[in-house]
């Protein structure tokens, strides 16, 4: 069976949404952000890779609600930029992302920018870019990334979930924010969105996928419900879960992918961040709780 096509979530925005056919989608989005070559050039690259997950359906974040928020940009002329991909802060040199966003030293990071027409925050060059050895752009396994900015962050950075904080819990509320489509086939958001979703379990999102040729992993989570997800342009983005015990939110999930943006059928695919702990520590030395998490 052929497997059906899925575009990637590689913007850091909640609400736009890509359409599953992405060449389509791409040039609609093309005409209306009127992107340069080179820019939709890097959409296509990371649109044919992987499957997208989008912000659909949700609200504007509050501001300084998710200071650890980054987003992957390309330098425009003007002093402006076009944001690509989302990332999350976890120290002040380091940042999450997926490794479908293919980061590289001749992008920037912004990080303190809810708006992105403002010029708030603070512009990082890009030191470093480690994708997971095991990332499979076939299979979207492994969807993972950290990326090393210089100067250091000042922003706070997101607290790690714990090693027993899997949180299979099924219908767990669990918050995505970027500043991607807001609809599928849709415009990007200027500002931060956000969206709150229930968790799915494995074994029910799998059922959702088969007849799809999409394999769900025990590195995958997968979060959603109709007419709420993260779409095209929130790639990379956090997925978190609150903490009640410690009043804090924890990075649980990446975005990584799905197919198109929040169709009933089928829900947001994540990387599940409990899977790569010790590799994020033996890289960034960024420890993650010793005890698990009260979330909810």
């Amino acid at each position: 069976m052929q497997k059906t096509r899925i575009t990637p979530s590689f913007a850091l925005a909640f609400g736009l949404a890509f359409a599953t056919l992405a060449c389509t989608a791409h040039a609609q989005q093309a005409a209306r952000s009127e992107l340069s070559p080179e820019e939709l050039k890097l959409i296509q690259s990371i649109s044919e890779q992987q499957s997208a997950v989008k912000i659909v359906g949700g609200v504007e974040a509050g501001l300084n609600e998710f200071p650890f928020a980054a987003s992957f940009a390309l330098p425009r002329p003007g002093g402006k930029f076009f944001s690509f991909c989302g990332g999350s802060l976890i120290s002040p040199e380091w940042v999450v992302t997926a490794a479908h966003c293919k980061i590289n030293t001749s992008q920037k990071v912004i990080l303190g920018r809810q708006d992105l027409r403002t010029r708030d925050g603070v512009v990082h060059n890009i030191v470093q870019s480690i994708s997971h050895p095991s990332y499979d752009p076939q299979t979207n396994d492994f969807d993972i990334a950290l990326v090393k900015i210089d100067p250091p962050s000042s922003q706070p950075p997101i607290a790690l979930i714990a090693a027993s904080g899997a949180f299979a819990t099924p219908d767990l509320p669990f918050t995505i924010a970027g500043w991607g489509l807001l609809e599928e086939g849709g415009r990007a958001s200027d500002v931060l969105m956000k969206v709150t979703v229930p968790v799915l379990s494995n074994t029910i999102c799998q059922v959702k996928y088969d007849g799809t040729g999409v394999q769900i992993t025990g590195n995958m989570l997968c979060a959603g419900q109709p007419g709420q997800d993260s779409c095209q342009g929130d790639s990379g983005g956090p997925g978190m879960v609150a903490d009640t015990s410690q009043g804090i939110l924890r990075l649980a999930g990446v975005v990584s992918f799905g197919i198109g943006c929040a169709r009933p059928a089928f829900p947001g695919v994540y990387t599940r961040v409990s899977q790569f702990l010790p590799w994020i520590e033996e890289h960034t030395g960024v420890k993650p709780p010793e005890e698990g998490c009260d979330c909810e």
